[in-house]
């Protein structure tokens, strides 16, 4: 008999009972996890003090929303103007969106207070690091280190294509993983320079969130603070500053010391301000010169003789891990090619087999048959030919045509790429270093013609420079002096526009144009943010004389290296080398109240006569009878 209290839809309802067990613990798990995170009242849990600044300190924490572990940063003041720093230090960093600078997670606020989260790195800084290679001295290949250096770099160039500056860079700030991350951290006296013409604005309005010193204190770590940091009569705080600070960290990995090593603090920011620091071969003299010149570059004095971006420190130290020699080292003919020859082994050893075999043949059949030993030969040298015609050979007569530039060798330099190309006439290295060649040499319509068979790739910059100069002169003729500035800005390049000065000084008969073509370098180029200008000026009898005193802020003499001086007055300058004064026909100098980092060279000038000083300058170092010495 059937059942009356059976619903007549039972058997339509029923489910199999793996669907039952599904749907019952599939709602069970969502709703524990929403449950779990609901209930969560205190976020950031076990709290563990990792370290302490001067601003804030940084806590181990565990994120109880993430299940994770993460560093968190807290201010170590309450105040309100110390809390909008802390904020201002998270925004900012949380702007720069980068594999090598710290990423920020959250920003918030709890008793009163701020805190931001941040990514946890295991591992060590770099500070800590180096003070182990120092005590243990085993050292980490240097190549590693580069790497190292590099991405900071990488993280600091990026920062500055965001119009930010870090302005505390030093190896304490450098967190490296365990895992071969390399972070930049401790971004609390960043500055944004502006954004007026930026491509991808933060969305930070520099006027709120730049950080500058105040009230006359120094903000920065001794040891790696630029003299603008110290005093704005060494100029205002931009890019180059840190790459003062990057070239601080440089000679740190490479001497284990900082390049600033003074015990009581007035002493190390005069030291900086003078540009105390020791030449890092003189504390270890295995370190690579090429390594050391880069590192000594970035630590000039003058924002004007350091390299002028992040991407050109970068560039040389990358040079050095690929065996070429560096801009900063001024590398010699002889040891170009020696580099050459390291990083083409197998060939190089190759050619020394054959140059070998060669002369054992010559010994062997030279009394036996004169006839074998020609055949011989020219085997050899069909061999030898056939390398010259090789990629590698274009490449080494490109590079030494560089070095002949560096020697102020133009035609030379035009000829041996010229022959580079001739090898290998689908090098567009070659083609596109003549390029460059000719725009020094104001040859516009010739390098017009190369442009227009290179790839797209090298267009853009030197096609516009070429079309624009070419319509205002033939070649072998220079641009009129007033255009020379404009030419300096498009250049955009102050090595390539010191050639351009220099080959004007060199192939001009005209001495007033050279001297005015040399001015506008001095004042446009090499020694800017200068202000107002005052000088003297002079020509007689086919010599130059000067008198900057009226200048007490320039800085650099580049402009004036290639011209007849035969008196200078440089008293009260800022000027501290003596490179361009050496080949200058110098028979009176003045350099009194002038901080001359090294005195020396100058009395070596053959032609000086009369040498101007201080009262007090100079007083123990042992001066040539030849030269008159007036003290004022």
């Amino acid at each position: 008999m059937p059942d009356d209290s059976i619903p007549e839809d039972f058997l339509d309802n029923l489910k199999p009972m793996s669907a039952v067990f599904d749907d019952a613990f599939s709602e069970s798990e969502e709703s524990l996890l929403k449950d779990e995170l609901a209930k969560v009242s205190q976020r950031y849990v076990d709290e563990v003090e990792i370290a302490r600044g001067g601003m804030k300190r940084i806590l181990s924490v565990t994120d109880k929303l993430s299940v994770r572990t993460i560093a968190k940063a807290v201010p170590l003041k309450s105040d309100g103007k110390s809390i909008d720093s802390f904020i201002k230090e998270a925004r900012l960093t949380a702007s720069l969106q980068h594999p090598n600078i710290i990423p920020i997670y959250d920003l918030g606020t709890e008793r009163e207070s701020a805190y931001f989260t941040m990514k946890l790195v295991e591992g060590k800084n770099l500070s800590e690091l180096i003070k182990e290679q120092a005590v243990n001295k085993k050292n980490m290949p240097l190549q590693e280190l580069m790497q190292i250096f590099l991405k900071i770099c990488d993280a600091v160039s990026y920062a500055h294509s965001k119009d930010v500056i870090h302005l505390d860079l030093k190896p304490a700030n450098i967190r490296l993983g365990e895992y071969g991350e390399v972070i930049v951290c401790d971004w609390g006296l960043a500055k944004l320079i502006g954004q007026i013409d930026t491509e991808e604005p933060t969305g930070l309005d520099p006027d709120v969130y730049n950080d500058l010193t105040l009230n006359g204190v120094v903000k920065g770590s001794l040891g790696y603070l630029a003299p603008e940091q110290i005093s704005e009569d060494n100029g205002l705080k931009d890019k180059r500053t840190d790459v003062f600070a990057l070239g601080g960290i440089l000679y740190s990995m490479l001497t284990k010391v900082r390049p600033v090593e003074v015990g009581d603090t007035q002493a190390s920011l005069k030291a900086t301000l003078e540009g105390d620091v020791r030449f890092p071969n003189d504390l270890d003299s295995s370190l690579p010169q090429s390594l050391t010149a880069v590192a000594m570059k970035a630590l000039a004095i003058s924002q004007d003789e350091r390299y002028q971006s992040v991407d050109e420190l970068a560039t040389e130290v990358q040079r050095w891990l690929s065996g070429f020699a560096t801009d900063a080292e001024d590398a010699s003919f002889l040891k170009s090619v020696f580099l050459l020859v390291q990083r083409h082994k197998n060939i190089s050893y190759s050619l020394l087999i054959i140059l070998f075999v060669s002369g054992f043949f010559t010994w062997k059949f030279i009394e036996r048959d004169r006839a074998a030993l020609a055949a011989e030969l020219l085997y050899v040298q069909q061999q030898e030919s056939h390398r010259q015609e090789s990629i590698e050979d274009a490449e080494l007569l490109k590079e030494m045509s560089y070095q002949l530039l560096l020697d102020y060798d133009f035609e030379e330099a035009l000829g041996l790429v010229n022959t580079a190309i001739e090898k290998d006439p689908e090098n567009e290295h070659a083609l596109f270093w003549k390029v460059k060649l000719l725009i020094i040499r104001q040859d516009f319509n010739q390098a017009l013609k190369l442009l227009n068979g290179l790839s797209p790739r090298y267009h853009r910059r030197y096609m516009n420079i070429a079309k624009k100069y070419g319509s205002f002169k033939e070649d072998k003729e220079f641009l009129p002096v007033e255009l020379l500035k404009e030419f300096y800005v498009d250049l955009a390049h102050v090595q390539y526009s010191f050639f351009v000065c220099a080959y004007i000084n060199m192939n001009s008969e005209d001495l007033e144009q050279r001297v005015a073509c040399s001015m506008v370098f001095m004042e446009d180029v090499i020694n800017q943010n200068i202000g107002q200008w005052d000088y003297d000026l002079e020509i007689v009898d086919g010599y130059v004389s000067l008198d900057f005193s009226k200048t007490p802020r320039m800085k650099s003499l580049a402009g004036i290296r290639n011209l007849p001086v035969k008196k200078l007055n440089l008293q009260g300058t800022k000027v501290t080398q003596t490179l361009d004064l050496l080949k200058l026909p110098l028979e009176e100098l003045n350099i009194a109240d002038v901080e001359i980092l090294d005195p020396r060279p100058i009395f070596r000038i053959p032609t000086l006569k009369v040498l101007t000083i201080g009262k007090n300058q100079y007083l123990e170092m042992k001066i040539p009878k030849r030269i008159t010495i007036i003290r004022l």
